[in-house]
């Protein structure tokens, strides 16, 4: 079987693909080594790009460059194929990580905005309590292509310079973390059901009150939430199934800063910028109620 190129150690099957976060001067890019039908050897290089994104070869980054904080821009995700190279160039890198070819394949995806400073900036996380879709850096984009394929990284100490504002500010990526209730309320307002279904058994307590779990106007509006009460609220209709039927997630829970707001409150109330409703999700939530406060008329013990 091949062998990567970024950890001699670690080998290349069909189930089993690999995954290292990279960075080259201040730019943070992803390469995903993994194996065709043929057993021939591919390598691929993602990375996040846009106006004063830090990519050494392009430009200097700040003021000076005439970038300004917090600008956003035409994005893209640029996909380059390094299967032929003999080596891969790097300044610092991460571990090498194993993953599954699904989960590698899907971590191909477009992104909306461009975010000098990425999305836990304090002014981009203003703009997604008001309802501003999320806008990322390099290293903020792909350390949540990371997270929703199963890798979440624990960010710390000064080894690994991975952002994009600032040649003084390192971070290290040492071990990785486990899944939590905030990351599951991460995936269940933005509809990730991938997501959900590799990073948490079934099992898991989704039923815990919880807040400042993620930012948007819904978490701004309710204060303690649910995961079923954002995905009601931000009108994911596959994944209030799932959590319902699949996790056990209770509609009846009261969420809200006065417990005065069920699943089926959410389904109804108009959250500002929380998107279009969709009727699935009321109907679904509402005979679900009904069930529970009627077992015997609906058939269910």
């Amino acid at each position: 079987m091949p062998r990567s190129r970024l950890d001699e150690n670690k080998e290349i099957s069909q189930q089993q693909w690999l995954v290292t976060l990279i960075r080259q001067g201040l730019h943070a890019e992803i390469i995903i080594e993994g194996v065709d039908s043929g057993g021939k050897y591919l390598c691929k290089l993602l990375h996040l790009i846009g106006y004063g994104s830090s990519r050494e070869l392009y430009s200097n980054i700040g003021v000076a460059s005439g970038i300004y904080p917090g600008c956003t821009s035409k994005p893209g995700i640029e996909i380059k194929d390094l299967s032929s190279k003999a080596t891969i160039r790097y300044d610092a890198k991460s571990p090498t990580w194993e993953i599954s070819k699904a989960a590698a394949e899907s971590m191909i995806s477009e992104h909306m905005r461009f975010s000098l400073f990425g999305r836990h900036a304090f002014f981009n996380i203003i703009k997604q309590m008001m309802g501003f879709p999320t806008a990322d850096s390099c290293i903020t984009w792909a350390l949540n292509k990371l997270l929703y394929s199963g890798i979440k990284v624990s960010l710390q100490g000064n080894g690994f310079n991975a952002l994009t504002n600032s040649p003084r500010y390192t971070q290290s990526i040492v071990h990785t973390q486990a899944y939590t209730i905030n990351d599951l309320c991460q995936f269940a307002k933005t509809g990730n059901i991938n997501a959900i279904r590799l990073n948490f058994i079934s099992s898991f307590s989704v039923n815990q009150l919880i807040e400042n779990a993620c930012a948007g106007p819904v978490e701004s509006y309710l204060g303690w939430y649910t995961p079923l009460a954002l995905a009601v609220a931000y009108n994911q209709f596959s994944v209030v199934k799932i959590l319902v039927e699949e996790y056990g997630a209770n509609p009846m829970i009261k969420v809200g800063r006065n417990r005065d707001f069920t699943a089926l409150d959410c389904a109804r109330h108009n959250f500002w910028f929380a998107g279009k409703k969709d009727a699935r999700v009321l109907q679904y939530i509402s005979n679900l109620e009904q069930e529970i406060e009627c077992p015997v008329r609906f058939n269910v013990s």
